[in-house]
Formats: C-alpha cells, structure tokens, sequence
C-alpha cells in the first residue's frame, strides 16, 4: 500500500514538475542569407561563451532548442562574409531571426607581415596576451596559429583570421573555438587589447582527468568576474566572499574608498530572469571567503560605461561595452575562461 502511494505521488508530482520546466525553454531560430548571395548554408550559429551551436540548413534555416531564460549574444561566422553578432534577451517566449550577412573587406592600408622571423615574434607576443600567462593560460595550445596574420600599421599590430582558432585548454579540459573580431598590440608598449565570439566544447578523460579538470575549473572560477556577476544576481555576494565599494576620486592616483554596499544598492530585478545594475561611481571589488584575508593582489574595478548593465543568473552582461574591467579581473584572459553552462561542483 506504502509503495503503491509513493508511486501515485511520483507520478503526481512529474506531472507537475514536467510543465513547468517546460515552460523555461525556449528557442532561438530563424534564417541566415546575404542580400544578393540568397540563403547561406553551413554558416556556425552559436552563443558566445557556450557549448551551445549549429549550423544552418540548405535554406540558411537554423535552430538552437532548450534556451533558458536570460541574456545571450547570438553570433554568425560564415568565411568569405563579416561576423555577426546580435545580442539577444530571452524572458518568457521563443525569438525568430533573419540575419543578413555582408562580405568581408581586406584594409589596403595595412602592411601584411610575412617575414618569419617577425610573424614568430609577434604570435609570441599574441599567445601572451590572448591566452593570458596564468598556469591555465600556459596550458593551452593552438592548434592551427598558421591561419592568423599580422598586418602593421604605424605603432600597431593586428591580428586577424578567416576562420576559428582552435585552442585546447589541458587545465580546464575544453576545447576553444574563437572567432576573432579584433586584436590590436601596440609594438613598443607591448600593450594588447582584443575582442571576439567563442564555442566551448568539454574534453573526454580518464575518471582522475575528469577530477583533476573539475578541481582546476572550480578554482578557475573562484572569485572570478563570472562568480561575481552570478552573486549580485542572486543577492549572495557576501556569503561568497565579496566586499565592494564606490571609489570617491577615481581619476586621481590615490584613490579613496566609500562605505561599505549592498547588493540593492545598485542591482534591482525588475525584470523576470533579468537583473540590472546601475552604478553610480567605478566599484572596488574584493574576494576573500571564509578564512583569507583580503588583498590588493586579488581586488578588482568596475567602472561604468553605459548607463546601465543587464545581467542573467548565468553570469552574463547583455552588452560587453557595459564595464571597463580592471586590475586582478582585467589580467585574466581566455586561458581561464569558462562556459556559462559552468556549475562548481558539477561532476560529469
């Protein structure tokens, strides 16, 4: 009889389970073609910063199925035409898109490098800056750089691709397909800056790689900016370890700290899945949990550039113009990137 009821209450309880999860997935689809080329097939559709692809059909027809609520940035690469990216903000229906791509242009301008000793030099300087010199970023290895050229042009150097540069990340256990929109190194201060789209795809190991992959992500993430944003989402920044304030004199060499804030100081859900941040001043951020002291070394600034900044329980900012990231969180690079499908302690 005890086992009959448990039975019914399962099946009860599904039934409702079942709908409502229903309920918070959605689709991204629609058609992807050039103004004069008609429909383009094959082109990658994915969401940056995700495992999440595909590619479309004979008619330019793509679809990304079981889309949880929240921000994402669509983004098209197709060779021969420009990369598109669309930001895209999902709440309580399904999105249809037609997407117009344009064919790519050479700059006449720029001299392309193609002395060998010069193009090794400066892929030496791009892996460091790219990847970033933290022991993730020394792990990884490009698979293909021989499809990156350098062009000079005055005091700088670029960087571009046709194509995805693929990357294996032997700490974190991914392989990293990233789609280059800029990079720019100026060549005497050694100062680069670069911008781009990328589709993550988890490694297959043994059971101690598994472990030792999980054990390096979560470190990875830690205090990371990801840890952050997803903390102010759901009001936990202090139970995590973060400590925040405005900076009073921004612009001077000796900056002064406000008091102490809260989370609904500057955040406010007012809309459902989404959050929105408005800050008042650049923002001083420390990490330190249970048991460690803060320091200089792992504190972080967020200055505002737009007036405001949407986010999701994933950890995402609708636009990446939103904020001006600098010190411990402005050093990190794609070596200690992780997916917003991440979740700590998440074992395959």
């Amino acid at each position: 009889m005890y086992a009959s009821l448990k039975l019914l209450f399962t099946i009860l309880l599904l039934s409702v389970i079942t709908p409502l999860q229903a309920q918070q997935a959605f689709s991204i689809s629609g058609t992807v073609k050039h103004a004069k080329d008609g429909w383009l097939p094959a082109a990658t559709i994915f969401l940056d910063g995700t495992e999440r692809k595909t590619y479309s059909n004979e008619n330019g027809a793509f679809k990304l199925d079981q889309i949880s609520p929240g921000t994402y940035q669509l983004t098209v690469h197709f060779i021969g035409y420009k990369t598109l990216t669309k930001n895209v903000i999902i709440e309580d229906k399904s999105i249809v898109l037609d997407l117009l791509l344009e064919h790519s242009e050479e700059t006449l301008k720029e001299v392309v490098i193609t002395s060998t000793v010069s193009k090794n030099k400066y892929l030496s300087m791009f892996l460091k800056s790219f990847l970033g010199e933290t022991e993730n970023g020394k792990s990884c290895q490009v698979l293909n750089p021989g499809i990156l050229k350098f062009s000079e042009q005055l005091l700088s150097v670029t960087a571009k691709s046709n194509d995805f540069l693929e990357i294996i990340n032997q700490n974190l256990g991914y392989k990293i397909r990233y789609s280059i929109r800029d990079f720019k190194l100026n060549r005497y201060t050694s100062i680069a800056s670069y911008t781009g789209e990328c589709i993550f795809e988890s490694l297959k190991g043994s059971e101690n790689e598994e472990l030792q992959w999980e054990e390096n992500r979560r470190k990875a993430y830690e205090g990371s900016l990801m840890h952050f944003i997803r903390s102010l989402y759901s009001n936990t920044t202090n139970d995590n370890g973060f400590s925040y304030y405005y900076i009073l004199d921004y612009n001077k060499s000796k900056q002064r700290l406000g008091p102490p804030l809260q989370t609904e100081d500057f955040v406010s859900h007012e809309k459902k899945e989404l959050a929105t941040i408005k800050l008042s001043a650049p923002l001083y951020v420390r990490y330190a949990p249970d048991g460690v002291s803060p320091t200089e070394q792992t504190a972080s600034i967020i200055a505002p550039f737009l007036p405001t900044a949407t986010i999701d329980s994933k950890g995402s900012v609708v636009d990446y113009r939103s904020f001006l990231i600098r010190k411990y969180w402005g050093t990190k690079r794609l070596g200690d990137q992780l997916p917003y499908e991440y979740t700590p302690g998440k074992a395959k």
